[in-house]
């Protein structure tokens, strides 16, 4: 996930955001959260770092405008923005993940105020784009939606 216009935080306290993660299960009834774009796993509660000082930024050839593209974690500024995303998804085939997947979840999160970077910026998809977050910590606290996984 990439973030398009970009500018740095400076922030005193903790920011609320959320995250669209999906669930496997693990076989003994319980169920393991990992990110959908590169199957980060995540524990609710715990506040996960990159343990880095600054996310990687590139440039976009034609403009040399600025974007986060790794060494971060991304989450949406808004519920909204993270329900769209997850119908996006959705709707992609084929479906992309495990065949042991049970659920598309969007997590309540806390992005830490000690963190070594924060970013807002624009998410880019296809057909929207979506005010997000690229920061070094972010701890999932509730799950606040639930999508079951249907296969055909």
């Amino acid at each position: 996930m990439c973030l398009y216009k970009i500018k740095k935080l400076n922030k005193k306290k903790d920011i609320t955001c959320y995250k669209v993660l999906y669930c496997v299960s693990n076989g003994s009834g319980g169920f393991s959260m990992l990110s959908l774009i590169k199957d980060y796993p995540y524990e609710m509660g715990v506040v996960h770092s990159t343990n880095t000082d600054s996310p990687q930024i590139d440039y976009i050839d034609s403009t040399y405008e600025p974007y986060i593209r790794g060494n971060s974690l991304h989450s949406f500024k808004t519920l909204y923005g993270a329900k769209k995303m997850v119908k996006c998804f959705l709707k992609r085939k084929p479906f992309t993940l495990p065949t042991n997947s049970i659920a598309i979840i969007i997590v309540k999160c806390i992005i830490p105020s000690d963190s070594n970077f924060i970013y807002k910026g624009i998410f880019l998809e296809k057909d929207f784009s979506l005010r997000s977050y690229a920061s070094e910590k972010l701890e999932p606290i509730e799950i606040v939606k639930y999508y079951p996984i249907r296969r055909k």
